[in-house]
């Protein structure tokens, strides 16, 4: 239910930078590229950002950084 609902809300992002807070595994942040955006993905957990590394789409990879928000 969240991913759906985030994506509508964010509209269109091709060519646009987006940063998600909070990334966890990346999941969002995945669909997002996807769509053409730039994505950085923050989350105080070094696990959930190990989860979000090992992910990839099409050959591009979201910016990940550890850091609490």
């Amino acid at each position: 239910l969240e991913e759906p609902l985030t994506l509508t809300a964010c509209g269109e992002v091709r060519g646009l930078r987006v940063l998600d807070a909070g990334c966890g595994t990346g999941r969002i942040g995945q669909a997002l590229v996807r769509q053409g955006a730039r994505v950085t993905g923050v989350d105080i957990s070094i696990e959930m950002l190990a989860r979000a590394t090992s992910a990839s789409v099409s050959g591009r990879r979201l910016n990940l950084a550890l850091a609490s928000v």
